[in-house]
């Protein structure tokens, strides 16, 4: 065998190793030739570092990648790229998980059960869970107002207990236990008066009472039926009212014949102007009534 010869087997070899290294990688990463998605847009809030290629899972079965994301104001749109006839209805559950410690995300779908489906282009909402990262990074504010009520616990525990106050507000609490105590149990005349009172005023709103259930439903229903009447006559009123308000808003507008004669001055000189006339006309006529009428004998 040549040397040219043993290269070029070599050569096939270290190919057709590479290739096979290639497709196993792409057999175990669940990579399919030519696989066709479609694609509909997830609204969050936050992504928590969510890149393109990140895996999307339905029902636990990775269907999917991640094929942008697109922050902008007050939300991060996120494009999922799912394996076409998967469907997807428009009421599913989706949530962006955390795999692990180190933080690493991918999208959790639960399909719903709506008989409409999510389609190319559209977009739904979607929900963030914070992972181990998020929790540890806020692990420091926590902690922070841990010690924050701790120390305001210790500052009230040291005024209650600063010249005897908590003694002194226990012994207080027990003084007047003992007096209600006392009150209620013994023979003191205040409470025996005040208990033969009250069942003396019992007494008089039960015999005030008896007897007397017609008179006060006929009263009842008499007080029903002049409240109806009462409404009635504030609607009345009411009514009268709107007419008013809307005769008052027509004269200050000027409009009709009495909001002109209120309104308009030019309207009032000019009905001046005409009975002046007239009264020139009528004295005239007094004066000289041979200009205006005339008799003829034939």
């Amino acid at each position: 065998m040549t040397q040219r010869g043993m290269e070029l087997r070599v050569g096939a070899v270290v190919v057709i190793a590479a290739l096979i290294a290639v497709v196993g990688t792409m057999w175990f990463q669940r990579f399919r030739f030519n696989e066709s998605r479609y694609s509909f847009e997830v609204r969050f809030k936050e992504v928590g570092g969510l890149v393109i290629g990140d895996p999307i899972h339905v029902n636990g079965v990775e269907l999917g990648k991640v094929e942008a994301v697109d922050p902008g104001p007050g939300r991060v749109l996120v494009r999922m790229g799912v394996r076409e006839g998967v469907p997807i209805p428009d009421d599913s559950r989706i949530v962006l998980k955390s795999i692990g410690i180190m933080g690493d995300r991918f999208v959790e779908i639960t399909q719903g059960t709506s008989p409409e489906l999510l389609a190319p282009g559209d977009t739904v909402n979607g929900k963030f869970l914070m992972g181990m990262s998020e929790v540890m990074g806020s692990a420091g504010d926590i902690l922070s107002e841990v010690r924050q009520t701790v120390s305001d616990l210790r500052r009230v525990a040291e005024a209650l207990t600063e010249g005897d106050r908590l003694g002194t507000t226990m012994q207080n609490l027990a003084d007047a236990s003992d007096a209600v105590r006392a009150l209620t149990t013994g023979d003191d005349p205040r409470l025996i008066h005040a208990v033969n009172h009250l069942a003396h005023v019992s007494s008089l709103l039960d015999s005030m009472f008896t007897g007397h259930h017609e008179s006060l439903d006929s009263s009842l229903v008499a007080l029903e039926r002049a409240g109806g009447h009462v409404e009635s006559a504030v609607g009345n009123l009411n009514a009268v009212t709107a007419d008013l308000r809307d005769i008052s808003t027509a004269l200050r507008s000027g409009n009709g014949t009495a909001g002109r004669l209120i309104y308009d001055d030019a309207l009032i000189r000019h009905l001046e102007a005409t009975v002046e006339r007239v009264d020139s006309l009528v004295i005239d006529m007094k004066r000289h009534p041979g200009r205006y009428v005339t008799f003829k004998v034939f």
